[in-house]
Parts: structure tokens; sequence; C-alpha cells
């Protein structure tokens, strides 16, 4: 089985073989004050990795350190994911597995050294110009979403400025000035408080309690959750749905996770497969606009809509034992787990053995299967399925017994 260790030696010999330097766990290629790099990021949700992509242009950012090259892909001018370039043409996989077989995993391997050095590459080299990024991305297909870290327009004029000094013209616009990465950072964090002070007030006038990124409240043995993605220049939130009794299988009696989880856990770190019943793209914000009455108002007719889903919800599914989400239409990040869970809910054992068994004859293993790790923090063989065919198996064996004794009373 593949590993962090070998995957770096891999690439690294990769990428150097290509031209690349190294810098920790990032390659680059340096083109005038472009870089384009790559960046190794570590799986979160499964045993793998991620590729990161993106350029950066020192000269359109005040570096707060020695190093040429900031060392996270968020603070780059621009970027995305390897399976984002040239996706309609590639189909990439997001992630890199390592518990795929040994011998899908090297194939996996051989088609991305493929597809980089006779398509990717030649791609991202053909766009390192100020020219490409004139009306980026609509020049850059598949990389969408884009991740400015400055301000559109600016960087739309800080790149038509360069071409013109380039050329030896002239280049006019007042508004234009560098960026400066120092007061962005203060501004930014700033922000966040005012933003999280503003939510933190208006969501508990609805009785929502507040962890990290989520808002929640359970009503009527449904957890019930708002999710806000933020990001630099756009955000959003979405508005999720989920049995209480999906989480107390899961990480109670399943006890998928080997750490006690709290009510908050089960929205922002580890949960249950949930259901999104809405989302909101919330209006593009500057820091000068940035106040607590104005992020109040936002927020306001952000748990609005919430506390409305939630009534239209339980209007039309006030018994949790009934809901079926499948004939609701909803969808999960895992629809095969909350299948389970549902049965499990039902005490039709039998059906989730077959349903998992089946799952994993297909390689399939759970997104949840990286929560059990062994002393050395590697993922434990098992999948997530195995404990939850284990855990049918015993529950079935004590609906046997209990059956049994029944009769022999009787």
């Amino acid at each position: 089985m593949a590993d962090k260790s070998e995957a770096l030696k891999e690439l690294s010999s990769f990428f150097k073989e290509r031209g690349f330097n190294e810098m920790g766990e990032i390659w680059y290629i340096q083109n005038g004050n472009i870089y384009l790099l790559c960046e190794y990021q570590e799986g979160y949700a499964l045993h793998g990795f991620y590729l990161n992509l993106g350029y950066f242009f020192s000269d359109y950012s005040e570096k707060e350190s020695s190093l040429e090259i900031p060392p996270k892909d968020s603070d780059w001018t621009v970027s995305f994911r390897l399976h984002e370039v040239l996706y309609d043409e590639l189909h990439f996989d997001e992630a890199f597995d390592f518990d795929l077989p040994e011998e899908e995993y090297r194939k996996v391997m051989e088609r991305f050294r493929s597809c980089f050095d006779n398509r990717i590459l030649p791609y991202l080299l053909s766009k390192m110009n100020y020219e490409s990024f004139l009306d980026f991305p609509c020049g850059f297909e598949g990389c969408l979403p884009p991740c400015y870290k400055f301000s559109k327009d600016d960087f739309e004029h800080y790149v038509k400025k360069t071409i013109a000094e380039q050329s030896g013209k002239k280049y006019f616009f007042d508004g234009f000035c560098k960026p400066s990465h120092k007061k962005t950072t203060k501004a930014t964090k700033e922000n966040k408080k005012i933003d999280n002070d503003a939510r933190r007030k208006i969501g508990k006038h609805y009785g929502f309690k507040q962890a990290s990124y989520c808002n929640w409240i359970i009503k009527e043995n449904y957890f019930f959750y708002v999710q806000y993605n933020q990001y630099p220049y756009f955000d959003n939130v979405e508005y999720y749905v989920k049995p209480c009794y999906f989480d107390d299988i899961l990480l109670d009696e399943i006890n998928i996770w080997e750490q006690k989880s709290t009510l908050s856990d089960r929205a922002i770190v580890v949960s249950a497969p949930s259901f999104m019943l809405s989302r909101t793209d919330l209006p593009s914000h500057k820091d000068e606009e940035f106040s607590a009455e104005t992020r109040e108002r936002v927020w306001l007719g952000i748990f609005m809509k919430a506390q409305q889903l939630i009534d239209v919800f339980l209007s039309q599914n006030h018994d949790v034992d009934a809901f079926e989400f499948e004939s609701l239409g909803l969808n999960s990040d895992d629809n095969d787990l909350a299948s389970m869970l549902q049965m499990l809910h039902h005490q039709q054992y039998e059906k989730v053995i077959a349903l998992a068994t089946s799952l994993i004859e297909n390689g399939k293993k759970g997104y949840l299967s990286w929560l059990r790790t062994d002393e050395n923090g590697d993922v434990k063989s098992k999948s997530l399925y195995d404990y939850v065919i284990e855990y049918s198996r015993r529950k079935n064996s004590i609906s046997f017994q209990s059956a049994a004794e029944s009769q022999k009373i009787k």
C-alpha cells in the first residue's frame, strides 16, 4: 500500500525531472515575476492526497517572510486543484487514494504522469504570462472557481498596467495600488471577529448554537445546521438537516470516531450524512463596508430563511421515523451510508449486511473510513462498512436471542 513518504519521493523525482524547483512539499517553475506552483496536500477526509496548482505573482504581494513563495496555496495569487484543469477532457479524480489496490494506484499515477506531460504542463506553461490573465478565468478551461486573493478589479488593473509597462506604454488608473498583505491580514481578522459576533448574536436569537463555521439547532429529533462557507471576496451559506438517530447510531453505537463526540462535533468535526435543503449566495463585500450593523442585517436574513426552511420541513416530515430522504429527492454526501443508517434504525440488519457487503466487494469503503486509525496514525485496513457489518451482526444476534427467549416464555 502506498503512503505519504513514497508519494512525496515519487512526486519530487517526477517534478525535478521536468525542471521544477522544490520548496518543502511545493514544486515550482519561475518565469520572471510569475511562478507556476504545485503543492502536495495531505488528505483530511481520505487516506491519500490532493495536488493543488496555481500561480503566484511575486510583484503583486508584500511578503511577510523571507520566503519568495508563500508556503500555503491559500496565499497564492490564484489556486485550483489538479482535477479542475481541462476537466471536460481529462476527467481526473479529485484525490489520489492510498487505499487503492497497488495495481490500481500505479495505474492512477501512470495516467497522471502521462496527462501532466502531454496536456496539463504544456497548457499551464502556455498561460504563464500576463496576457493570459486579462480574461481569467475565461481562458482557463475547467479551473473553476479560481481563488482570487485580492480584489478582482484591482488584479485586472495590475495585469493591464504590467502589460502596458512591458511595452513601454503608460497606464492610467487613479484607484490602483499594490496590495498590502499585512493590512489585508489585519482587516481580515477584524472583519472575521465582527462577522462571527454578528452571526452568534442573530443565531442565538433564533435558538441556534454556534460552533466554528456552523450554527445548529435540534427540533423534533432532527439536527438542523447552517454552514458558512467563507472566501476572500465571495461567500455563501448552506442549510442542512439529518435525523438525530444518524449520529446516535454512527458515533455512539458503532463508535466510528474513537473520541467522545459533542453535539457541536456533529456539525463541524465528524458527522453522519446530511441533506442540503438550500443554498444562499451572499453579496460580495469590501473592508470599508464591514460593520456590526451591516453584518447583523445579513445574518438576520440568513436565519430568517433558516427558520422558514425548518418550519416547512417539519410540517412535511414531523415523524422522524417515517423520514424517507429518497422520496423527498434529497441527496447526501453518502447516500449508501444514509440508507444503511435508516435500515439500522428500523432494525433491518440483514439488509444492511447485504448492502455493505456488496459495496465492499465493489471496492468501496465509505467516506468516514479515515476516522479509524492505529497507534501510528495510519488508517486501519477495515473500512467503515466493515464496522457497520460487525455492528449489524451483533445487533441481529441479540434480536434472535431475544426472540428465542420470548418464544420459550410462551
